[in-house]
């Protein structure tokens, strides 16, 4: 029991001396925990002094770093102002160096221009002085080239006077037999015309014989031809239009290269010859005048040689410009086309060849109006056909031949007026015309119209020179 007391009591000791260490432990612990609390107060006070230094500091540091940068703001100013200062500088200076240099390119080019006008002023005056002497010079030369040349053609021209006056009284002499034929050969063809003439007049008065069939006149079958007839007239004028309907029938559409076959130039000696060397052949034995080679004429009469259509006769019968003619010469025959004018002169033998005639009415006509009632134009055209037979009966009062009138339409009534060209013109009171056709002139048909009616001419075509009979 002593023992348990003992140790209640060892324990109970070692328990406050426990508890004793532990007041003593927290009474450490508290002072600890004071002092700990001094030292974080103290700290905090520090704290807050070093927070107070460090805004203070930094505040410094700011205000230094604004008036760092208001300096260099201010120092960028001042460099920019002196910057441009010195640009202004510079360009001032540069403004009054080039101002300068300009100043001294002008006096310069002021200088070289009036180098150049003197030295130029220089050369002209050395020029006109140098052309001066090369006139003079000239002048001389001239003078005496032309005293020299003077002598020598007046000598030479002496010489060659006396040499041509001795060569054309040679050729007098050579040529008096010839001129004597000559003259003897044309006083015998007029009175051979007159022969013929006075034969047709003798003819017009003796019983039962018609004047148009008292000529030497034949068509290509060797027959004396005969005067125009109303029925004839019609059927005609029948035939020129079936003969355009059939000549645009063949007209292939588009049209290529109509124009270049239009103002092809056209050698139609060479389609005429075959057609009429039979005949001329057979009236060879009848002819007259047989010391010359025989020869058959076609003649494109015309209104005016200033109009278009007479230029594009010119071209597409190769006609040339001096006697407006094409000549084509063969063993047997001259065949010869030629345009002609009223204002043309005629000679006898040329309207004695004529065989067959291209009349051209003539295309200038009043603007508007219809050519059925173009009565102006008709009589002018009426009038020019029968002077121009009347000029032919004058050097040989028998002649006949066939025509083809070139029309040019300005109608919107092509049938009618066709119907109307050969009372227009009269043509049933004229033994002249053996036979007609008409042709349209259209640019269209023109080329196909042209050889057919060539052909026409030649087949039908009359022989008017004289015969043996007289």
């Amino acid at each position: 029991m002593d023992i348990q007391q003992a140790k209640r009591a060892a324990i109970e000791a070692q328990m406050a001396k426990v508890q004793h260490q532990l007041a003593l432990e927290q009474e450490a612990l508290a002072k600890i925990q004071v002092r700990a609390a001094a030292v974080q107060a103290k700290e905090a006070v520090q704290a807050a002094q070093a927070a107070q230094a460090a805004q203070a500091k930094e505040a410094a540091e700011e205000r230094k770093r604004q008036e760092a940068f208001k300096a260099s703001q201010q120092e960028q100013r001042r460099r920019a102002e002196e910057s441009r200062q010195r640009e202004e500088e510079e360009m001032t200076l540069r403004a009054a160096v080039a101002a300068e240099e300009e100043r001294r390119r002008a006096e310069k080019v002021a200088a070289a221009a009036a180098e150049q006008e003197r030295l130029r002023q220089e050369e002209c005056e050395r020029a006109i002085a140098r052309m001066h002497r090369e006139a003079l010079i000239s002048q001389l030369s001239n003078r005496w080239v032309n005293e020299l040349i003077e002598r020598v053609i007046q000598q030479q021209s002496l010489a060659l006077a006396a040499k041509a006056l001795h060569q054309v009284k040679k050729l007098e002499t050579t040529l008096k037999p010839w001129v004597s034929r000559a003259r003897t050969r044309v006083e015998k063809r007029n009175e051979d015309a007159l022969k013929r003439i006075a034969r047709w007049h003798f003819n017009m008065y003796k019983a039962g014989v018609k004047p148009w069939q008292a000529g030497n006149a034949r068509n290509r079958k060797g027959e004396g031809t005969v005067l125009l007839g109303a029925r004839t007239v019609k059927q005609r004028v029948t035939e020129s239009l079936k003969a355009e309907e059939n000549a645009l029938s063949k007209t292939v559409w588009p049209t290529q290269n109509q124009t270049e076959a239009v103002w092809r130039p056209e050698v139609y000696a060479q389609r005429i010859y075959p057609l009429i060397k039979k005949p001329m052949m057979e009236f060879e034995p009848d002819r007259h005048d047989t010391t010359a080679k025989s020869g058959w004429q076609l003649w494109i009469h015309l209104a005016d040689r200033q109009e278009q259509s007479a230029d594009w006769i010119k071209k597409k019968f190769a006609l040339d410009d001096v006697f407006s003619r094409h000549v084509q010469r063969y063993q047997e025959m001259i065949i010869t086309i030629r345009s002609v004018t009223p204002q043309d002169g005629l000679y006898r033998k040329a309207v004695n060849e004529l065989g067959a005639v291209l009349f051209c009415l003539s295309e200038i006509k009043t603007l508007g109006v219809d050519d059925c009632d173009n009565t102006h134009y008709w009589d002018q055209e009426r009038r020019r056909l029968h002077g121009f037979l009347n000029s032919l009966c004058q050097y040989n009062p028998g002649i006949q031949v066939p025509i083809v009138f070139a029309y040019w339409p300005t109608t919107t009534t092509l049938e009618n007026s066709l119907n109307e060209i050969p009372k227009r013109l009269e043509l049933l009171s004229s033994s002249v015309i053996t036979d007609f056709r008409i042709m349209i002139m259209s640019p269209i048909t023109i080329v196909t119209r042209l050889d057919e009616e060539v052909q026409w001419l030649a087949v039908n075509m009359v022989i008017n020179q004289p015969t043996l009979l007289i």
